[in-house]
């Protein structure tokens, strides 16, 4: 089917682009809302619960209520909060950093059962739990593993589980995949790959890996490996843990903006959100597709950011080192949170014109060009083709959606980012 150009008039968009400003709603000790403005950590929960854990308490945004959990107001074991992370019974465990594990069960907390546990759990950088219910606590000095039958250790001693030593034991987060594979990011002993029997290591003495730490690591849908490097930038490790390749995604390579990575999430459709440290939240799709959302370019108030969300109602969430969390609304106002809709194709093509691919045949439909807060920005009707292609001129380099609506009243939404 014959693809249509249509120009857009963009001088008033510009303009309104340009009074906007940021795009980015700020929560932080300013507003009220969070007892601290570094937030080293956040979790979402499956009802859209949401958790931010600061330097001095942690703090929960359920049905738009936020509250806050001090050492003063509850039992929390420290004001000093490192990560989150809920277990298979929805669970809140949370990581402290000087005071170990608590666990919030929604009504009361408990502590962690360390029975047989020889590593001491004083400072935690990370909690994983795995599918077959066992837990993964990286501290500075090791890795304790509990399983079904109790716990394991893994460190740099005669000791460590399995004969297996870490040549350095500094373990700042572990993802595990689906058949076993433990990944390991390190600091200063690269990443770290064991399964039940042996440790892989890839380092920069023995594969030029381009960093030999990793400040988080998350799984794909594939399965494959990202690692958050500190100097190395984003890192790819793909297939095979075992000689697989790797690939380096940084200012050299792929023309990043900073070399320095502080976190990632990966979402549902497998889009890499990465924290850096001097250029705000990175957004990754592959080397041809990503953008950063920023303070130059979209009003984030801190480009130093330690933590990454993508709430269940789309939201983007950034946790600052100085700036609070922000939030990122993506499809606000579009029914996409509460009702029914399908997924649209949206392609960008060379030169920034925007495909819609895959409309039913039939009558035309009306679509809405829609910024990350929801807000119109343009409309228009396509010509009842299957593909269709619109050519909004500049706009700033941000995520947006389309949505695009037939007779029957069930719209189809796209999301793209322009870098």
């Amino acid at each position: 089917m014959r693809a249509v150009l249509v120009p857009l008039v963009m001088l008033c968009l510009r303009s309104l682009l340009l009074a906007q400003g940021g795009t980015w709603e700020v929560f932080g000790t300013a507003t009220g809302h969070l007892p601290s403005d570094r937030v080293g950590s956040m979790l979402a929960e499956p009802d859209g619960t949401l958790w931010f854990g600061t330097d001095w308490g942690l703090v929960r945004l359920q049905d738009g209520i936020w509250s806050t959990f001090q050492v003063g107001n509850s039992d929390v074991p420290s004001n000093d909060i490192s990560c989150l992370a809920l277990d298979a019974e929805g669970r809140l465990w949370v990581g402290t950093r000087f005071n170990g594990i608590g666990i919030w069960d929604g009504t009361n907390w408990s502590a962690v059962d360390t029975e047989g546990l020889t590593l001491p759990l004083f400072e935690i950088n990370g909690i994983t739990h795995d599918h077959r219910g066992w837990v993964w606590v990286s501290t500075p000095i090791g890795l304790a593993c509990r399983t079904t039958e109790g716990w394991r250790v893994y460190d740099d001693t005669g000791d460590s589980y399995g004969g297996n030593q870490f040549f350095l034991p500094h373990v700042k987060q572990v993802a595990v995949r689906g058949d076993d594979l433990v990944s390991v990011a390190s600091l200063n002993a690269g990443l770290i790959y064991f399964d039940e029997t042996d440790f892989i290591y890839y380092t920069t003495f023995n594969s030029f890996f381009p960093d030999n730490s990793a400040n988080a690591i998350a799984l794909d849908g594939n399965g494959d490996r990202w690692l958050a490097c500190p100097a190395g930038g984003l890192v790819w490790h793909a297939g095979d843990f075992i000689g697989g390749p790797w690939f380096a995604y940084n200012i050299f390579t792929a023309g990043l903006p900073d070399n320095s990575m502080n976190c990632i999430h990966i979402d549902a459709q497998d889009m890499k959100l990465v924290g850096t440290q001097t250029a705000g939240v990175l957004l990754f799709r592959d080397v041809s597709d990503w953008t950063t959302l920023g303070s130059a370019n979209s009003g984030l108030p801190d480009d130093n950011v330690l933590s990454v969300l993508r709430a269940p109602d789309g939201s983007l969430w950034a946790g600052m080192a100085g700036g609070g969390a922000a939030r990122y609304e993506v499809g606000l106002g579009t029914g996409e949170q509460h009702g029914a809709h399908a997924r649209l194709d949206v392609r960008v093509l060379p030169g920034r014109q925007i495909v819609m691919e895959g409309l039913p045949e039939g009558p035309e439909h009306t679509w809405e060009l829609l910024d990350g807060l929801g807000r119109r920005l343009c409309t228009g009707r396509t010509n009842g083709g299957r593909t269709f292609i619109i050519a909004p001129g500049h706009l700033p380099s941000a995520v947006y959606q389309i949505v695009c609506r037939s007779g029957d009243g069930i719209p189809m939404i796209g999301r793209f980012v322009l870098d």
